[in-house]
């Protein structure tokens, strides 16, 4: 915005230079035609017109130099977002990679918590089996012994 209101201002006075230059031209040929020497009033007008084109060439060099800075400012300043997005993006691809090793993390350690609840519940039916088989055992001793004594008798 700052660039664009500098390049109106300084198209304007572009414009009053030029419209004086047309004024400065027609007036030195009054001038010559009139006043051959230049110590008359259009004299005067000349030398305040040529006065005023010079200012208007400083302000014309001092907008040119202030656009120039604006211009390079600007072209930083797209730089500098450049690079930001860029590593924004690098990020985003960061962020979009962790995310997907936490999403395989957590079904792994949901599989290996079902392998473990499986695994418990395998031991506890192995357990439940083997107090029984040693009940069995423990009762099959029993009438064994009860036999031998019966037997004994």
């Amino acid at each position: 915005r700052d660039i664009d209101d500098l390049e109106l201002t300084l198209a304007k006075v572009e414009k009053e230079k030029h419209a004086t230059e047309n004024k400065v031209s027609t007036d030195v040929s009054r001038l010559v035609t009139f006043d051959p020497k230049g110590d008359g009033v259009l004299g005067q007008q000349v030398k305040n017109l040529t006065e005023e084109m010079a200012g208007l060439d400083e302000i014309i060099a001092k907008l040119t130099k202030e656009k120039k800075a604006l211009q390079e400012a600007h072209q930083q300043a797209l730089d500098d977002l450049q690079a930001e997005e860029d590593k924004v993006n690098t990020l985003t691809k960061s962020k979009v990679k962790l995310e997907q090793q936490v999403d395989d993390l957590e079904g792994s350690l949901e599989q290996e918590k079902k392998v473990r609840m499986d695994l418990e519940r395998a031991k506890r039916k192995l357990e439940g089996d083997l107090k029984l088989t040693q009940e069995s055992n423990m009762d099959l001793e029993n009438d064994k012994l009860q036999l031998e004594e019966k037997l004994k008798k």
